[in-house]
């Protein structure tokens, strides 16, 4: 499991957990850029 700084958010939201996930990944991805 990839834990995250808003991972609160994540479980809280677990049902739209894959939407986050997805949209975090592109933004995280940038960020790490």
């Amino acid at each position: 499991m990839m834990q995250k700084v808003h991972s609160g958010v994540v479980v809280h939201s677990e049902g739209s957990r894959v939407r986050i996930e997805g949209i975090d990944l592109k933004v995280w991805q940038r960020a790490s850029r």
